[in-house]
């Protein structure tokens, strides 16, 4: 089986295993957030899983020049998530919504969407075809992949930790060089980064998860326990 195959039957596992965590506790999905939604990009490059991130540009409103997915706020004239995360993309980086094979969604995760507002951000898990095409414009300055096997290693990774009400979140923090440019990979992008590679790898990083709900979320999938429908291992 190819190293996507692998991904892929990794990631239709861990949906069925019911080891995902809501780290928000339901709060998120029972919330009047708008909802959000971004794509996280699969795809194969000198033989190696890669994520495909954007850098985004200095003209954009908020968030000059970070690291993300392609994404954004749904809109009435989407059916679901999905289709947002899609036409979102076909958007800002002009991959065709036939090129991308959706594999998952994930569970909601809290972001700032604007002065005194919040949003929903629904992640979707997509395989790019061989062929894609990726292009830049206003919004998005840069188009680039990182190894998958990346965000295991220690070395050029760092963590902090929020809290959000009794519950104690983590913040993950990347720099990766590729040439002479160092991109940061932090906040909501870095965690799903992280996550992506402990799932689609069916491994655990080099450093220490440090908090519970991640602990929860990943050690349990990864080492094979399964769970029974009400949360308890069988």
């Amino acid at each position: 089986m190819d190293a996507l195959n692998v991904c892929k039957t990794n990631l239709q596992s861990y949906a069925k295993s019911g080891h995902e965590v809501n780290w928000y506790g339901g709060s998120v999905e029972q919330s009047t957030y708008r909802k959000a939604a971004v794509l996280i990009p699969l795809f194969i490059k000198n033989n190696n899983v890669h994520i495909l991130l954007t850098r985004r540009s200095d003209k954009v409103k908020t968030h000059k020049g970070q690291i993300s997915f392609p994404g954004g706020k749904m809109e009435d004239k989407d059916a679901d998530i999905i289709e947002t995360a899609l036409r979102e993309t076909h958007e800002e980086i002009g991959i065709a919504m036939d090129d991308v094979e959706v594999v998952s969604t994930w569970t909601p995760l809290i972001a700032k969407g604007g002065k005194d507002s919040f949003l929903a951000v629904y992640p979707v898990v997509g395989i790019l075809k061989p062929d894609f095409q990726a292009s830049t414009n206003d919004e998005v300055s840069e188009v680039f992949g990182v190894p998958l096997e990346f965000f295991l290693l220690e070395e050029s990774h760092r963590q902090h930790h929020y809290h959000h009400g009794n519950t104690t979140l983590p913040i993950h923090y990347f720099s990766y060089e590729q040439g002479e440019s160092t991109y940061y990979v932090w906040g909501i992008t870095g965690n799903l980064c992280l996550k992506l590679a402990i799932v689609a790898l069916r491994k655990l990083p080099m450093f220490e998860l440090k908090t519970e709900v991640e602990q929860q979320d990943y050690h349990g999938f990864v080492n094979g326990n399964l769970k029974s429908h009400f949360g308890s291992k069988i």
